[in-house]
């Protein structure tokens, strides 16, 4: 209370002594009663106001702990609750008063009463403050809450409670911050889990997390990248104006998506596809989210797909030229031998003939040659020689070297044979040609050799017997291969060229055709010294090649009497030079221009054998055949073509149809359409491998 001064206690009687006594002195014992009253009466005073103020307090202090946003409650020792506020009634849907006859271990589901019974135990033995996460029931069907429970030991006991103790506990509800905490979680495991590398950066673009997949990809660990920049990435393929465009267009867009050639930890290039979404707050960036992922594979795979498409456009260009350029070179063939048979010709000018015939057979295997590399022809299992083999492989690509490289050869003595499909070796030995050359960039006096052993053993894995090979060897004296990437030569789309030089397949494929061959393919490389690629091929045992792929038998003389040969063909040239040979060998010769001319011609004259083209106006050779065998089942005819053999629709399963590819040998010709005259059933031993 107030202690009141001697002025101011008779300054306050004296104004009472003259409400009361006007007009008479009063004593001094009258004087300090009436003081000391007055000081009892403005303590009075000032108590009641006192105590209304603190009731007033107590209301505001009750309400605030009945309408906190945090539940109250003290238990004795034994975990009964004393005292609790409104909040938590609200929470667990049972009013106050039927809470203070619970425990507080009823008010939690029975997987939490464990944890809780335990804190219990310890607060009592130790006091101390706890925190615990736990789920409270509510009686009333509502939500549940998610509830940090912190409880509190004392041994001073509130006045309304009785006992030596108590422990009182506050619950805060944190449903909001669990359900945000599992939403984070979750973008967490998504984040890490997620094949798309991310990386979170701040406004001033230092790198603040990255994902597992960033980590695979780029070799760069978490703890190597976290405040560092994503330049650490920079392949220095892009200059300083491509990435100030990026961020001109971030930042008027919004966004920013694109290709960029980044640099691994290892030193290794790779192409990212990559977003860009900064986060704003206030309308100011203050994250920037990068995802991206690795196309390199997918860039090669599409660049396959490209490639094919152009050769499919090229092979259906190379079908329609074979076509026209197969009828010129079998005529050119045709006139050669009606030429070679005039008698008394010098041997000046059978040189040139032969000559002549050596360009038309060169000419015929560019063009199965240009055919193959479109992939237009099939596997054609021809016996090779593999020194006159490499003979023509030299002159036919050393255009493709550069012309300061020595190309030499170094040959067996003895003959090689091998069986294979002779433009799917060719393209191996092109491919390693062309690999050797690029590794003779900046070497002086570079060198390629390519070398020939015949009849060399080697062991075969599965039966352990020795077996004969014959062995191809390319050399170069390049810069070598490096040990560490020997293993990864033949691995698809591995390549050290530089981006637009290579695919990666050249080797991967030159191994799959030589194992398709029965053959292997060995590296053998010193780095800085050279490298040499060992083909070892079966050792074929019959030492005679067949000619174009067909089994000819040779047969005796035929009477050719009464034999007439009808000759379908749009290329008046090649019926013309046909007609002349077979008349040169007595046959009779019916030609006609199309297929419709020569349906009509078979039904009003007698034909013997019908030497057809496959692809002519009107009507094609094999719906020609179709229609003259639904009259005469037995007729032989054989179907010439200029195309591949996909070009053209497939032979009918007939025992009396043969198929001829232009240009052929007259010689091949006039033996085939011998043999068909003397057909029988069943014999269909020239029908093509």
């Amino acid at each position: 209370m107030r202690d009141y001064s001697e002025a101011e206690l008779r300054q306050k009687a004296s104004e009472s002594i003259r409400d009361k006594l006007i007009g008479r002195e009063l004593t001094d014992v009258e004087e300090e009663l009436l003081i000391y009253q007055t000081e009892l009466e403005m303590q009075n005073q000032e108590l009641r106001e006192t105590q209304e103020r603190t009731e007033q307090l107590n209301r505001q202090l009750n309400w605030f702990y009945n309408h906190a946003q945090v539940a109250y409650l003290s238990v004795d020792h034994g975990g009964k609750i004393k005292i609790c506020n409104e909040t938590l009634a609200a929470w667990t849907g049972i009013p106050v008063f039927e809470l203070k006859h619970k425990y507080i271990f009823d008010l939690f589901y029975e997987a939490d009463q464990l944890l809780l019974r335990n804190i219990f135990r310890v607060l009592l033995k130790r006091p101390d403050s706890h925190k615990m996460e736990l789920k409270l029931k509510n009686d009333a069907g509502t939500s549940e809450r998610v509830v940090m429970v912190q409880g509190i030991a004392s041994e001073a006991t509130p006045p309304v409670l009785d006992g030596d103790g108590f422990l009182s506990f506050t619950l805060s509800d944190i449903t909001e911050h669990v359900r945000v905490r599992s939403t984070l979680d979750l973008a967490s495991q998504v984040l890490q889990s997620t094949s798309e590398c991310v990386i979170i950066t701040d406004a001033n673009t230092t790198i603040l997390d990255v994902n597992k997949a960033f980590c695979e990809i780029t070799g760069y660990s978490k703890e190597e990248v976290i405040g560092r920049k994503p330049s650490i990435l920079s392949s220095g393929k892009h200059n300083r104006t491509f990435y100030e465009r990026m961020w001109t267009d971030l930042n008027n867009s919004g966004h920013w998506r694109g290709r960029i050639t980044n640099r691994k930890k290892s030193g290794e290039t790779y192409i990212e596809e990559l977003a860009i979404h900064p986060v704003y707050e206030h309308g100011d960036p203050v994250y920037y989210i990068g995802i991206f992922y690795d196309i390199s594979e997918r860039m090669a795979a599409e660049e396959m797909v490209q490639r094919a498409q152009r050769l499919e456009s090229v092979g259906t260009l190379v079908g329609g030229i074979a076509h026209n350029f197969n009828n010129m070179l079998a005529g050119i063939s045709g006139n050669l031998y009606l030429v070679n048979r005039q008698p008394e010709l010098t041997d000046k000018t059978q040189e040139k003939l032969q000559r002549i015939q050596m360009l038309t057979d060169s000419a015929s295997e560019m063009i199965r040659q240009l055919m193959a590399f479109s992939r237009q022809t099939p596997k054609k299992l021809t016996v090779v020689e593999l020194n006159e083999f490499v003979r023509q492989f030299q002159l036919l690509h050393s255009a493709a070297i550069a012309s300061n490289i020595e190309f030499e050869l170094d040959l067996s003595e003895e003959q090689a044979w091998v069986k294979c499909d002779r433009v799917e070796l060719e393209q191996v030995l092109l491919n390693l040609v062309i690999n050797a050359s690029h590794a003779l960039r900046g070497i002086e006096a570079p060198r390629i050799k390519i070398a020939i052993a015949s009849d060399l053993d080697e062991v075969n894995l599965d039966s352990g017997a020795s077996e004969k090979y014959n062995l191809i060897a390319i050399h170069d004296n390049g810069c070598g291969i490096p040990n560490e990437l020997l293993d990864k030569v033949f691995e698809p789309f591995f390549t050290t060229k530089e981006q637009g030089e290579g695919t990666g397949l050249g080797l991967s494929t030159a191994y799959g055709s030589v194992a398709a061959m029965g053959g292997q393919i060995q590296l053998i490389s010193t780095e800085g010294k050279g490298t040499s690629f060992h083909i070892s091929l079966p050792a074929y045992k019959e030492m005679k090649p067949l000619r174009d792929g067909l089994e000819i038998r040779q047969q005796s003389n035929v009477s050719t009497d009464g034999a007439v040969i009808l000759i379908a063909d749009d290329n008046e040239m090649l019926c013309e030079v046909m007609s002349d040979i077979l008349q040169d060998y007595d046959y009779t010769v019916i030609t006609v221009n199309n297929g419709k001319e020569a349906l009509r011609t078979f039904t009003e004259q007698h034909v013997s054998l019908l030497l057809t083209d496959a692809v002519m106006p009107e009507m094609g050779g094999f719906e020609l055949a179709s229609a003259i065998h639904k009259e005469n089942s037995q007729l032989p005819i054989i179907v010439m073509s200029g195309y591949s053999s996909e070009f053209v629709d497939p032979i009918v399963d007939d025992a009396f149809i043969w198929r001829i590819d232009k240009p052929f040998a007259p010689e091949q010709a006039l033996q085939l359409i011998q043999q068909c005259l003397q057909q029988t059933a069943g014999d269909l031993s020239m029908r093509e491998e």
